[in-house]
């Protein structure tokens, strides 16, 4: 009978680490993801990852234009 409780015991603590990995593993991939993507200038209600800056887009092509190009939103 002592073996089917540490089998269990263990089969249990292995769950929750599992889980609590799972959690943690979130936690940084969320974090991760609000550090590269942050909300367009010019294009609404999307999410680039690029800004539009003079050294990429210099020229005279109009910021909204070059902003979608950049984030490949054309």
């Amino acid at each position: 009978m002592w073996f089917l409780k540490w089998t269990f015991g263990i089969a249990v603590f292995l769950l929750v680490v599992y889980i609590i990995f799972i959690f943690a593993n979130s936690y940084r991939l969320h974090k991760k993801y609000e550090k590269t993507h942050f909300p367009c200038t010019y294009v609404q209600g999307k999410m680039c990852t690029i800004k539009p800056t003079w050294k990429k887009c210099g020229g005279g092509v109009p910021e909204d234009y070059c902003e979608r190009k950049l984030n490949n939103f054309l």
